[in-house]
């Protein structure tokens, strides 16, 4: 009898130790001030509130770089960036130790875009919802792959895009402790951007701030009608690149402009190439960078120094100055513009070429004005810019 009671107690015992060796619990505690909560793991998806600084919550899934959590009793995920996870483990033995740090040390699948732009979209179809664009050669994470269509992360934002126009990529990562990159305001010139959106001041005067409120410093402004690449949003605020570096203006003051609209005409119906709405964002990021004379980096532009920086890797034998850019691609009328197109002027009613821009669409161009107003966008629909309008061009 005693020999069957001590069998049942080593018994019971066992199965407990079982049971704690899968225990394991994970948490999310809030380390930003606010951070929105959305209905899926996307930086576009439905706000449902916020969460604040010093909050703690059970994680219930990970996606990519976002946790599920409940939130007023209901599912909803929030950006892993700004939390710090907590996971622990209770009396586990040093076998299943190490099977965690096997996982931790997993490496990451990272590919290569191999199109002009590709579009990120919220599910695995090509007429889901578009929710950013990746370019030529950015690097992606991939999360999984569901027949042509793989999950991928970057630059904080998951979704969807075609793997036709991804290739395997050298690069490997270990899933270890990562630096957050982004606390820093600085942009790097060779970082890969994806924008979100675009849109439109309409407001006189619109402050840039260095975060995101308005007791922040403030880095400069935005003129009425300036169009802004939007990187990112927090609680109200785009986040936008400004003059080398990251800003954020309030929402409040602005209008959601679609980047890929054109009112003129084009050979295959009204949509620019992937290689102009290319050349045309990247171009928009620069808006608030300073102008300098002979200048072709974010450092500083002049007025062709900002077409051949961004056109530069696409247009080979594409001029340096405004003049020679002049003669290069196929002259389009006016009522005829597109994204992308080359917009030239004069000066005073000449007919010589002294300055250039970039069109982006609803009679808005993108251009390096000079010393004292830097990279901005302006109206061709009147004024000087309208009055001194020579010609335009199609080089893509």
């Amino acid at each position: 009898m005693q020999k069957k009671i001590k069998i049942c107690i080593c018994m019971i015992i066992v199965l407990s130790l079982g049971l704690v060796n899968y225990c394991f619990a994970s948490t999310a505690t809030v380390n930003t001030k606010t951070l929105n909560v959305r209905c899926e793991p996307y930086q576009t998806a439905q706000k449902l509130g916020v969460v604040k600084l010093g909050q703690k919550y059970e994680v219930l899934e990970k996606s990519g770089n976002w946790v599920k959590i409940n939130f007023n009793d209901a599912d909803a995920w929030i950006c892993a960036d700004y939390v710090n996870l907590d996971e622990t483990e209770e009396n586990t033995n040093d076998v299943e130790k190490e099977e965690i740090k096997n996982e931790d040390n997993e490496v990451k699948n990272f590919k290569k875009v191999t199109a002009s732009v590709l579009n990120i979209r919220i599910s695995a179809s090509s007429s889901a919802k578009k929710i950013g664009i990746v370019k030529y050669g950015t690097e992606v994470e991939v999360l999984e792959t569901i027949n042509d269509w793989d999950r991928i992360v970057v630059n904080n934002l998951t979704g969807w895009v075609c793997n036709l126009y991804l290739k395997a990529s050298n690069k490997e990562v270990v899933n270890s402790e990562e630096q957050d990159t982004n606390s820093s305001n600085t942009a790097s010139d060779d970082e890969q951007i994806v924008v979100l959106k675009t849109a439109v001041v309409n407001t006189s005067t619109l402050n840039v701030r260095k975060d995101a409120n308005t007791q922040s410093q403030k880095l400069g402004s935005l003129n009425k009608n300036a169009v802004v690449a939007i990187v990112g949003e927090e609680n109200g605020w785009y986040k936008i690149k400004y003059n080398n570096q990251y800003g954020y203006i309030s929402s409040e003051y602005t209008l959601n402009k679609d980047i890929t609209i054109s009112r003129g005409s084009y050979s295959r119906g009204e949509k620019p190439t992937t290689i102009a709405e290319t050349a045309t964002t990247l171009a928009l990021q620069y808006v608030g960078c300073k102008y300098v004379w002979g200048g072709t980096s974010p450092n500083g532009f002049d007025c062709s120094g900002l077409v051949y920086y961004v056109y530069k890797d696409y247009v080979p034998n594409l001029g340096r100055s405004a003049r020679p850019q002049a003669k290069t691609g196929t002259t389009i009328e006016k009522e005829n513009l597109v994204m992308g197109d080359l917009v030239f002027f004069g000066e005073n009613g000449g007919s010589t070429v002294t300055h250039v821009g970039i069109y982006v669409g609803d009679g808005i161009f993108v251009h390096a004005a000079n010393s004292k107003r830097g990279v901005v966008t302006d109206t061709l629909l009147s004024g000087y810019y309208s009055k001194n309008f020579l010609h335009a061009k199609r080089i893509v």
